[in-house]
């Protein structure tokens, strides 16, 4: 998964795709069978403070360590922090959703070229296929 590093000096176009959010999940507490079992499918990505993350798409994320901004770019160039995600939040980044018809209609859904991730302070975040949380 590309980090702030990978991205200086190239220019990057705008990916498609969405990003939806559930700050609420309280993943590692209220699903830890499903936590174990996914221990072995994850991704581990660290980040400290400051750096950005740009998800590929599709993919599942869960915030294990620290808290993420989301904030999001608005056409008249101001940025609107969205949330702050802290352990146990998801975000699940899909490529053909519709903001106006997510999966997820409980949970606010942004465009992934206009969302920035942003670790305040050293952040761990785990990367599963796409999918993986919706298993019971």
């Amino acid at each position: 998964m590309p980090t702030e590093r990978d991205d200086l000096g190239q220019p990057r176009q705008l990916p498609p795709g969405t990003v939806s959010l559930d700050r609420d999940a309280r993943f590692f507490a209220t699903r830890r069978a499903l936590a174990d079992e996914l221990r072995h499918r994850r991704h581990k990505v660290r980040l400290v403070a400051d750096e950005l993350l740009h998800p590929d798409p599709p993919c599942d994320l869960v915030v294990r360590r620290g808290n993420l901004r989301v904030s999001e770019l608005l056409d008249d160039g101001r940025e609107v922090t969205r949330a702050v995600l802290q352990a146990g939040a998801i975000c699940r980044v899909r490529v053909d959703e519709d903001p106006a018809h997510g999966d997820h209609p409980d949970s606010p859904l942004y465009t992934l070229g206009h969302t920035v991730l942003m670790a305040l302070g050293e952040v761990e975040i785990w990367t599963l296929p796409a999918g993986a949380l919706d298993a019971d």
